[in-house]
């Protein structure tokens, strides 16, 4: 998915579950910085503290993507949910539809929701839920079970843009493997919600895919996780939500994901169909650091921290939702990698 779902349907479904606006707000915007996370290392404060963040993601067409550690500490568990289904050990690395691992995972994250960072693990364990969704059949490593043939959508001015996207951004990269990570060879199929498409995989499977009944079981299965989360009747959304959804989705077309949530929110904020008020709904990837650390800019790569200058150390730095969230992730990784996948003899990072 993209950010019109992984921020404005994030939000949306938190507040149809009875999140708070403020509450609501945080739990999206963790959700969507989960695609926006791409750097790791450290912070080196001028006190001698040192924080570590983590890197959730990398840009697509990087080295990073070449590097098969790279892909188990972020694809795996942060956008490919291993699914377990299969007979090799491969096919049980592929992404599937709210997998069992899966459920052990929102588990895990409501055990945990006392927690400082609860909202942010919760906003976290949303992306990764509904990716699961929206990737089903692909895997977070460089394997032929990605291999995509036959690519096919009924839109035949889109499918001609996408193939030609395909071709330009993975043409020269063929020799290296990369096209086999994730879902590269199908481009954003997956992550268009009105789109009907199709393609043959890497088993030579024919695979039908109808994006919008995914999409509103995503958000669906999501509420009732949210629901879950704040002790109430697990009863997923409104047949009126799902109702508004389902139009909207259907309607804001676009291939940016960037244009479809800023339709969204101008809907939320202009329209109200749901009847919140018209909330202002507000992202920006590296506001959140802004905030904490009072600088722009990136710092050096993990294992390079003494050559990092320090800045000087924020007063309410332990409680800033930049903090939080790389806190947050790092409970995600280690409770998916160490604890919950080697539950069915599957083995990380």
């Amino acid at each position: 998915m993209q950010k019109d779902m992984h921020f404005a349907g994030t939000y949306i479904v938190a507040r149809a579950s009875g999140f708070s606006h403020a509450d609501a707000s945080t739990i999206a915007n963790s959700a969507q910085y989960v695609d926006d996370a791409t750097e790791g290392g450290f912070v080196r404060f001028d006190n001698g503290a040192l924080f570590q963040r983590t890197a959730s993601c990398h840009t697509m067409a990087t080295p990073e993507n070449l590097d098969e550690l790279q892909n188990h500490l972020a694809w795996m568990p942060f956008h490919f949910l291993p699914g377990n289904d299969g007979a090799d050990y491969p096919d049980r690395l592929i992404c599937r539809e709210n997998s069992q691992i899966a459920q052990d995972m929102v588990n895990a994250c409501i055990d945990d929701r006392g927690l400082p960072q609860g909202l942010h693990r919760l906003g976290i364990t949303a992306h990764v839920l509904a990716d699961t969704f929206a990737h089903q059949g692909f895997a977070g490593m460089i394997h032929k079970v990605n291999t995509v043939t036959e690519l096919f959508s009924d839109d035949p001015v889109l499918h001609a843009s996408i193939t030609s996207q395909i071709q330009t951004i993975w043409g020269e990269l063929t020799h290296s493997g990369a096209p086999m990570l994730g879902h590269g060879l199908a481009h954003t199929y997956p992550d268009l919600p009105w789109l009907e498409w199709s393609y043959t995989d890497g088993r030579m499977l024919k695979v039908k895919r109808d994006n919008l009944d995914i999409f509103l079981r995503a958000l669906d299965t999501m509420c009732r996780m949210f629901q879950r989360y704040r002790n109430v009747e697990p009863a997923g959304l409104p047949a009126a939500t799902i109702n508004i959804l389902r139009t909207h989705l259907s309607e804001i077309r676009n291939e940016d994901g960037q244009v479809r949530c800023d339709a969204w929110t101008t809907l939320l904020q202009q329209d109200d169909p749901f009847g919140w008020g018209g909330p202002h709904l507000d992202y920006q990837a590296d506001g959140w650091r802004r905030q904490a650390l009072g600088i722009d800019g990136a710092f050096a790569n993990f294992g390079n921290f003494t050559e990092i200058d320090p800045i000087p150390y924020p007063p309410n730095f332990l409680t800033s939702d930049w903090k939080l969230f790389h806190d947050a992730a790092k409970d995600h990784r280690h409770q998916v990698m160490q604890r919950i996948l080697p539950k069915y003899k599957l083995c990380g990072a």
